[in-house]
């Protein structure tokens, strides 16, 4: 089967078509009976068959009708055949038989094939369908038929070829012309689509190509018969295919009846033969093959013509529905894009309402807690539950973060030199002092050398460090866990192992999914809330790096991460000033105010406070402040407004650096508060670390000079 077409079974008999089909069976076989007539008439008056339309009209019941009234149909018309065959002069039964049974076989041969080669929808006003129909459907069964029959009776070998060519013609032909347009015209007509435009005149335009043609073949007109096709070809341009099967039927039917009474008039189609076989006798067998000839050219001007045009319009008729569609399902885009960017911003409003919620009074305890044990009058057992309560307020801050840091999925980087000797110390110093529980050693192998100092996001780094030593901690009853840390090319590769249980080869993508855990059964003894590794892997991906595990069961694992880090200078330490700073501390929470000014006291920094924007504006124009820390939310007026105006009074305070201390997410609000002027950000609750970084950044001129150069950068 040629490549591209579907195959039908042979079920396919109970066709679409016949469901749409307004043609009844009884009207096949008058067809038929009046086919077998006319040719009949044909060989007894005019001494040969022009053309033989009975087995179109078979073929086309067999395509349109179900297959209980096809069979019915093809069963009624062979006997009816062998009817007409019997009343002729030889009243040969075996000749009868033979020639009536071909017949039948034939048109169900073409139909059977036509159903596989011409779709579903039997559509053969489209160009394609049409030309498999007659090149796949209909010629080979005509040939074949034509062979078997002249084998049969037994045609001699000179006389084989001039009878082949006569008889493939006359039945080809006969079924071109008669069953395209019957099943087109037996076929309800498709709906009008809303966007094609109609064309009116096809009744008239039929009129006028019948009557030329019929004035030019009886030489009313004194125009030689070749002078139809470009009329013909004008007209078809016009009609619908529907229009184009009925204007076959009538010029077929004209021109047939003007060669039987004029034969002379085709000669121009004489395809080569000589004017001495033209003129023997009056046989009209001799200008059979001009007849042909014609008949063809109007075939192959007529449905081409029409079924091109109407296909064009089909084709833009579709193009339009399915560009309006487009143009609706961009809409729907467009709505549906509104409302998911309408949905992230909510996210993004809630994860930041609820971070600071959550984190402010959390920040608070773990101040309270931070000075309360620091009390010297405290009791040892006050002090071990000062200390766990402190743990267990700092493991719920993590667990806050990391919810929602991984809800987000958006992680934002940040860029500033890192000191990866004391971050990885410190993440090893906080795992050993408020982590570990069991019975091993935590270590820290440092072989950095020279190049412990980095470009890179500290935070995140911290984060995702602390979250691999806390899956360590928590699969590890005994031997050791720690962290290794070497300089690599074009970065830095830290490895953090553990003696724990290991994790087997074929877990780690359903260890890496969001809230999974290697026992989620009732009776597990692990404690977590499973997003520990998914949201290592997410910041991993952000830094750009990668890891690899090498793990086994019941000995560890090893996890190496493979980090780029651009290498930086090691800054100068800070300057020592003969006064102790003064800071102003702008917060709403009391609370708040209370535990950043014990903390900056400790440093030996002088304090001030303020309420709300409103307050801090005024106290930085009464007053002179080495740095201002602004909180964002306040009433009255927040701290970014706040920001903008201090920045806009005269003198020295307007240089001032200003520090954010919020406890909403730092990559939300770090770029709107460095766009109203701030110059840092630090994160509630304000550890006492992060707090010792930025203010040898900020109240060192120098250092200060180069951090907003490198942000502007």
């Amino acid at each position: 089967m040629p490549l591209g077409f579907r195959s039908y079974p042979w079920r396919s008999f109970r066709h679409r078509a016949a469901a749409r089909t307004r043609f009844p069976a009884w009207g096949f076989v008058a067809l038929f009976v009046l086919s077998l007539v006319l040719a009949h008439a044909c060989q007894r008056y005019f001494g040969a068959i022009a053309i033989w339309p009975a087995n179109g009209v078979l073929v086309a019941a067999l395509l349109l009708l179900d297959r209980t009234r096809a069979l019915g149909v093809l069963g009624l018309c062979f006997l009816i055949n062998c009817a007409f065959d019997w009343d002729s002069d030889t009243r040969d039964l075996r000749n009868v038989l033979t020639f009536a049974s071909l017949n039948a076989l034939e048109a169900f041969a073409i139909a059977f094939i036509a159903r596989r080669f011409c779709g579903a929808a039997l559509r053969l006003g489209r160009p394609v369908r049409l030309m498999r129909f007659a090149l796949f459907a209909a010629a080979p069964p005509i040939i074949a038929a034509a062979l078997i029959g002249l084998w049969l009776i037994g045609t001699s070998a000179d006389g084989f070829g001039l009878y082949l060519a006569s008889w493939v013609s006359v039945e080809l032909l006969g079924c071109l012309v008669v069953a395209p347009s019957l099943v087109i015209l037996a076929q309800m007509p498709p709906p009008a689509g809303k966007l094609a435009a109609p064309r009116p005149g096809g009744q008239f335009i039929l009129l006028a190509m019948s009557a030329f043609t019929a004035l030019v073949c009886l030489r009313a007109l004194p125009l030689p018969v070749a002078a139809i096709l470009p009329v013909l070809l004008l007209g078809s341009l016009r009609l619908t295919p529907r229009e184009a099967a009925v204007a076959v039927l009538q010029i077929a039917a004209i021109t047939t009846t003007a060669f039987l009474f004029e034969h002379s008039t085709f000669e121009a189609f004489t395809l080569g033969a000589s004017a001495a076989a033209l003129g023997y006798g009056s046989d009209i067998t001799t200008r059979l093959p001009s007849f042909y000839a014609f008949l063809t050219a109007i075939l192959a001007t007529i449905y081409p013509a029409a079924t091109v045009v109407s296909e064009k319009a089909r084709l833009q008729e579709r193009l339009l529905e399915r560009a309006a569609a487009a143009r609706r399902d961009a809409a729907d885009l467009a709505i549906a894009k509104d409302l998911a960017e309408q949905a992230t911003e909510a996210k993004r409003r809630f994860l930041n309402m609820i971070s600071h919620e959550l984190r402010t009074p959390l920040g608070q305890v773990a101040g309270y807690t931070t000075l309360v044990a620091n009390d010297p009058g405290m009791t040892a057992c006050s002090r071990d539950q000062v200390a766990k309560i402190s743990m267990a307020n700092s493991h719920a801050l993590e667990l806050v973060d990391d919810m929602i840091d991984f809800a987000r999925g958006d992680l934002v980087l940040e860029s500033s030199p890192l000191d990866l000797r004391e971050l990885v110390g410190a993440v090893t110093d906080h795992v050993r002092t408020n982590v570990a529980h069991g019975t091993f050693e935590v270590r820290f192998e440092n072989r950095l050398g020279d190049h412990d100092y980095f470009m890179g996001d500290a935070k995140r780094l911290r984060q995702l460090l602390r979250l691999l030593m806390h899956n360590a901690v928590k699969f590890t009853e005994s031997g050791e866990i720690g962290i290794e840390a070497e300089a690599s090319k074009g970065g830095a590769r830290l490895i953090v192992f553990d003696t724990g249980c290991g994790i087997e080869a074929g877990r780690l993508p359903e260890l890496l999914q969001a809230f999974a855990q290697g026992d989620a059964s009732m009776t597990r003894t692990k404690e977590g809330a499973g997003v520990g590794l998914a949201l290592a892997h997410q910041i991993l991906k952000a830094m750009g790096g990668s890891w690899t595990f090498d793990s086994r069961p019941g000995v560890g694992t090893r996890i190496t991460l493979d980090i780029p880090l651009a290498s930086a200078e090691r800054p100068r330490a800070a300057e020592r000033v003969d006064r102790a700073p003064r800071l102003l501390v702008v917060d709403d929470h009391a609370a708040n105010r209370e535990i950043l000014g014990l903390l900056l006291r400790s440093l030996g920094c002088e304090t001030e406070y303020a309420s709300d924007g409103v307050d801090a504006v005024d106290a930085a124009r009464n007053g002179a402040f080495d740095a201002i820390l602004m909180d964002l939310r306040m009433p009255h007026m927040d701290g970014m407004e706040a920001t903008r105006r201090i920045r806009q009074l005269p003198g020295s305070i307007a240089q001032v650096p200003i520090l954010a201390v919020s406890a909403e997410t730092r990559a939300d609000n770090l770029a709107p508060c460095r766009a109203a002027g701030m110059d840092g950000f630090l994160s509630k609750p304000v550890s006492q670390r992060d707090l010792i970084d930025q203010l040898n950044i900020w109240l060192d001129p120098d250092a200060a000079s180069d951090e907003r150069a490198r942000v502007a950068a």
